[in-house]
């Protein structure tokens, strides 16, 4: 039996993103069978469980069975062994052996939850004997990677099942310093005093459905301490890698060996297993799972960053605006919210920020993280890893900053966080941006209008290798005619002057993004065909020195939103000195877009038109 190429590719692109070192992964994918490729996944699973243990060097070198690796800088080698379905892994220093192989294998368990791979010996259809990998990443981004790994290798095999009926809850391992603090050691200031004791700690983390239990115990397995946590113990984040627990009049903050570390513990204590006690975020309600996982994978590449940071107008226009406004931002407290590279906060810091706390939930913020630490940043640049829905900034600030704009300013449903994260605000602090004019006008463009019914030409074939394709032409125009036009203009084509909504960040609500209607009356200035309605938006920063726009009117040049143009089904006549009016209204969806629906009429003669687009499925003729 042989796996699908998809889901062996899957799997393979798994391991290379965290071992880097197979360099074509569709070598991998030929004439795999099921027993060598899970072997394969099976080795990885525990040398990776035992490396986050600290069992193996950072630089671990992963062997197949009956193979030594030599590891010079080590001065020393390892050799994998398999007896009866038990993997035991040897490591030689300096003439010394050490074992470690079945003691680690509980570490398995949490991983699988209560199931661990057995097979027998490593076939030579995937790998020779003799090939290794080395590994790149720390034992818990391995464990991290890993879970992922088994959701894509579900259903290839499981061997040596244990019993899961009745599982005991899942506990896993972080190493932790503690630190202690009374009532009586506060003097003006909070003081921690660090106990010799207190270093180099294990934290086990006991998830249960009601509580977690946090166990604390050092390098003897002797427990320091216990803690039990529910929904109303007083805890929360204390800067990029903590965690502080307040008991009585006790209080404990744990720290953690990296930031990776920290974020899977925080999201582990947090999730509940229960989908009926579970809260859904503010984010969670409005968005599909599917939707937001899409989303942020997109954002989290580096190409797509390096797009908008291309942009000139909108990288410009911000360090102009925050620049220019510099008394605004000296010694103060920032918020970045969605700041993907992180350029928007290193303005704020070069305008003399004080601090500022850069919030982004896509896997850039590990480039973030770089770009900071790369800049001698780290002290007044701290990445906060999440939603700004749900994460805690340590304090209140006294500006937010943010780029939430997508096309047609609301696309992407950004702007709901950034409104959002106003609860962080002091009362007196400033937005950048601070409000936006959404634009709208109609247009005669016949061109296009017979262009875009065209694309449905290829539906008309009565003969297509022998298939009449002619009766979905009409579904295909509906569904052509639902998708905005995202491309660029002249002025001379609009036969009104241009009708502005505005949504002042500064008062609006969430609540009032998720249905806007904007009335429109448009005196014509020219006669002719209506085609539709064009968009544009603007944004201003408003400082207390300088007022900076943000324009991505056709008139301006162009940015990376270009303009957007939304067809009728059924031009519309005008006439000089007629007025044409209507409605647009913007119905927000799970799918973090719009449905828009458009309907107007020329008042003189009552003809009428109008149509639905879905602003999640543009049609980008600029490419």
């Amino acid at each position: 039996m042989f796996l699908s190429n998809r889901k062996v590719d899957a799997v393979c692109r798994c391991l290379i993103q965290f071992l880097g070192v197979i360099k074509d992964h569709q070598d991998v994918s030929k004439n795999v069978t099921k027993d060598c490729f899970v072997e394969l996944v099976r080795k990885i699973i525990v040398l990776g469980s035992a490396a986050a243990e600290g069992a193996t060097p950072a630089n671990m070198i992963i062997v197949m069975d009956g193979t030594e690796t030599l590891l010079p800088e080590k001065r020393s080698y390892l050799r994998t062994e398999t007896v009866n379905g038990t993997v035991d892994v040897h490591q030689w220093v300096d003439g010394r052996l050490e074992s470690w192989g079945a003691q680690h294998l509980h570490s398995i368990t949490p991983v699988f939850s209560g199931t661990f791979l057995s097979l027998p010996q490593f076939s030579t259809g995937c790998h020779p004997a003799g090939k290794w990998f080395r590994n790149k990443l720390d034992g818990f981004q391995i464990l991290q990677q890993l879970t992922h790994l088994q959701k894509l290798s579900t259903g290839l095999s499981t061997v040596g099942t244990m019993e899961t009926t009745e599982r005991s809850p899942e506990l896993t391992c972080y190493s932790i310093n503690l630190f202690l603090v009374n009532e009586d050691q506060i003097q003006g200031e909070i003081q921690l005093a660090k106990q010799r004791q207190h270093q180099s700690l294990s934290l086990q983390l006991n998830t249960g459905t009601e509580e977690t239990e946090l166990i604390i115990q050092d390098g003897d397995g002797v427990c320091v301490s216990k803690f039990t946590v529910t929904r109303d113990t007083d805890c929360c984040r204390v800067g990029s890698q903590s965690f502080l627990i307040t008991v009585g009049c006790l209080s404990a903050l744990l720290q953690f060996r990296t930031q990776s570390e920290f974020q899977v513990f925080n999201r582990q204590l947090r999730r509940d297993d229960d989908p009926e006690k579970k809260q859904q975020s503010v984010f969670d309600k409005r968005t599909e799972d599917s939707m937001a996982l899409q989303y942020f994978q997109f954002y989290g590449c580096l190409s797509q960053q390096q797009n908008m940071l291309q942009d000139y107008l909108r990288t410009a226009t911000y360090q102009k605006a925050i620049l220019l406004n510099e008394a605004d931002f000296k010694d103060k407290i920032v918020l970045d919210v969605g700041s993907g590279s992180g350029i928007l906060s290193f303005f704020a810091i070069q305008a003399g920020a004080k601090r500022v706390y850069a919030v982004e939930a896509s896997p850039v913020d590990t480039f973030a993280e770089m770009l900071v630490k790369s800049n001698r940043l780290s002290d007044r640049i701290i990445v906060l890893s999440g939603r700004i829905e749900e994460v805690s900034c340590p304090e209140e600030v006294d500006v937010i900053i943010s780029e939430p704009i997508g096309y047609m300013l609301l696309n992407e449903r950004m702007l709901e966080g950034y409104l959002h994260s106003r609860k962080w605000l002091k009362p007196k602090g400033m937005m950048f941006p601070t409000y936006s004019d959404m634009h709208l006008a109609p247009f005669n463009d016949e061109q296009l209008y017979i262009e875009h019914y065209a694309r449905s030409n290829f539906w008309h074939q009565t003969c297509f290798y022998g298939v009449n394709l002619s009766g979905l032409h009409s579904s295909a125009v509906d569904e052509f005619f639902k998708q905005p036009i995202v491309d660029t203009f002249d002025m001379s084509i609009l036969t009104a002057k241009s009708v502005k909504h505005c949504v002042n960040f500064m008062e609006a609500k969430a609540e009032d993004l998720q249905r806007l209607e904007i009335p429109f009356v448009f005196k014509l200035l020219q006669s002719g065909l209506i085609h539709g309605l064009a968009f544009w938006f603007d944004v201003a920063f408003v400082g207390s020195k300088m007022t900076v726009w943000l324009s991505t009117a056709p008139s301006e040049p162009l940015t990376h939103w270009y303009q957007v143009r939304c067809l009728f089904q059924t031009p519309l006549f005008g006439k000089v000195g007629q007025t044409l009016s209507g409605t647009v209204q913007f119905i927000a969806n799970t799918r973090k877009s719009y449905d828009i629906h458009i309907t107007a009429v020329v008042d003189q003669s009552g003809f009428k038109s109008g149509n639905s687009l879905d602003l999640k499925n543009p049609f980008f003729r600029y490419a």
